[in-house]
């Protein structure tokens, strides 16, 4: 069974497409049975889970092929990118 844990915080709001950062993410609900039974994916790449805890798991980014501006992904209520125009006058 998938559920979606609560998440508070994400350690980075944004990262490189090489991967390879530590994202720490802490909440509650984040534990699995094992450590296999926990699985991130971070804008459609999966993060290799590194521990976890009931309220945190760290993981390492894998590579992205492209950059991407896309919204908040199931899992991540609450979690949103703005993308600012700079040049806007509102």
């Amino acid at each position: 069974m998938k559920t979606h844990p609560k998440i508070d915080l994400i350690s980075a709001v944004d990262g490189y497409t090489t991967g390879g950062q530590t994202l720490k993410i802490e909440g509650w609900g984040l534990k699995g049975n094992t450590l296999s039974d926990v699985e991130v994916v971070v804008d459609g790449v999966p993060c290799a889970v590194q521990s976890s805890t009931l309220t945190e798991i760290t993981c390492i980014t894998g590579a992205a092929a492209q950059v991407s501006f896309e919204g908040p992904q199931p899992g991540s209520p609450g979690l949103r990118q703005n993308i600012i125009d700079p040049t806007d006058p509102e």
